[in-house]
């Protein structure tokens, strides 16, 4: 549902209208609905993959113990991962205040990974 919502909101701003090519004046557009359903298709499967493999890590990480600190490292995980690759692919393409984000989300994810692995180092040792 919320790769569905995305491209609808998408859709709303005007993202998928594409210029007639049979106009000479470019002035003609149409909204272009193969371009949003296979946009809306490609990311529908791996959300449909990977929703129930994050459910199951969420189910895993409430259990406690050290056992499930893999499930507690997946999404900061994912996040230093993506704000990785999107510093150095498209940084130098946007503007100055996505690299800072970009930057502020990798470096979050990585405090909030020590601090994961910290609390449940910690959790174990006290008596309970």
């Amino acid at each position: 549902m919320a790769v569905i919502s995305y491209y609808l909101t998408k859709s709303q701003y005007g993202d998928f209208v594409t210029v007639d090519m049979s106009d000479a004046s470019g002035a003609t557009t149409y909204f272009s609905y193969g371009e949003l359903f296979s946009n809306m298709l490609m990311w529908l499967g791996p959300a449909c993959l990977f929703g129930p493999v994050l459910g199951i890590a969420g189910h895993a990480a409430r259990r406690g113990g050290f056992r499930t600190l893999p499930a507690l490292l997946l999404v900061p995980a994912v996040a230093v991962v993506e704000s990785s690759m999107r510093l150095r692919t498209e940084a130098s393409l946007q503007p100055p205040v996505a690299a800072a984000t970009w930057t502020a989300v990798e470096w979050t994810a990585v405090a909030v990974m020590v601090c994961l692995a910290a609390w449940v180092a910690t959790a174990r040792r006290v008596p309970g």
